[in-house]
């Protein structure tokens, strides 16, 4: 028997996103993969988000809610930040009805922890005046 999560479980939940590897994601103390469906020939499509075993490390934490994904051309969800910025966006893109792609999409610049280590490397850089 899978362990695999649906979505639907999923909307509206405020966690912590901890880290990603590969098609691997940790939210709170859940690790998941988005699997992508191998039988689905030339198309590929989101087969299903397997439970992990085994946690992930914890790479940073991240507050966000996960949301149904705003395009409704995408069967799929996405994880927002405080900012409203979308920071991981998981799922199937049926814009193309024909050839619809597997989607897993991650924006790590997004992240609070990234744009202050941005910030701190523009102010080293900078010249003194």
């Amino acid at each position: 028997m899978k362990n695999t999560i649906d979505f639907e479980n999923l909307i509206g939940l405020k966690t912590i996103f901890c880290g990603i590897d590969e098609f691997k994601f940790r939210i709170g103390n859940l690790s998941l993969e988005a699997i992508e469906d191998e039988e689905d020939g030339y198309r590929s499509c989101l087969q299903e988000l397997k439970v992990l075993d085994k946690n992930l490390l914890i790479l940073f934490r991240e507050n966000v809610t996960i949301c149904i994904h705003p395009n409704s051309n995408i069967d799929g969800i996405v994880l927002i930040n405080d900012n409203q910025e979308i920071v991981l966006e998981i799922g199937t893109d049926n814009s193309d009805n024909y050839y619809p792609s597997f989607l897993f999409y991650y924006k790590p610049e997004l992240l609070t922890f990234n744009k202050s280590v941005s910030k701190l490397r523009d102010k080293i850089t900078q010249t003194p005046s």
